[in-house]
């Protein structure tokens, strides 16, 4: 195929295959960068579970539905220490607070119990002889400390980014999934 045949434009070219508006990044961190699933799941089961010792529950608690304001302070928190890392590379990505509508813990807490499509999301638990316990091995804990979160410290500490409160959960995740 001779090169004087292709489009010069090629974000038209795939929006037109694709059906889609397609949009050049300016850096490949604007599509890898996230503060959904590496924060947001690693936040809400250090809400519920940071001081567990072992007890179970009667009930497969809904891990939105059921959302507390501890989980939305330590996801505020972690995303703060997120937008720090996203400026300092030149990213834009919204806050959890712009991106849910919300102002603070409260507001972002009432938000995420409302999103209808999340209402019967279970959290990750397994049952036992006694009753409901943390599943440790479930994707929430094995790939979102791992590769999601582990990713944004390590890209902080690279860029001399001070992280206390991502570094506190991930902590606590790599100790229950034995990572550190």
């Amino acid at each position: 195929m001779a090169t004087e045949n292709l489009p010069r434009d090629y974000e038209a070219m795939w929006a037109e295959w694709l059906q889609t508006p397609i949009a050049h990044l300016s850096n490949y961190l604007e599509a890898s960068l996230s503060n959904s699933n590496p924060l947001l799941h690693p936040a809400r089961l250090y809400g519920m579970w940071h001081d567990w010792k072992g007890e179970t529950c009667n009930d497969q608690t809904l891990f939105y539905a059921q959302w507390d304001e501890l989980s939305s302070e330590v996801y505020i928190a972690m995303d703060e220490e997120f937008q720090k890392l996203c400026s300092k590379v030149g990213v834009k990505i919204p806050s959890v607070l712009d991106y849910y509508e919300s102002t603070d813990a409260v507001s972002l807490t009432r938000k995420l119990r409302s999103i209808v499509a999340f209402q019967t999301i279970k959290a990750p638990m397994k049952q036992t002889e006694k009753g409901f316990v943390p599943d440790f091995e479930s994707r929430y804990f094995t790939e979102d400390f791992p590769y999601g979160l582990q990713i944004v410290k390590d890209l902080a500490q690279t860029h001399q980014i001070e992280t206390p409160v991502i570094d506190r959960v991930l902590l606590w995740g790599n100790k229950l999934i034995k990572r550190c």
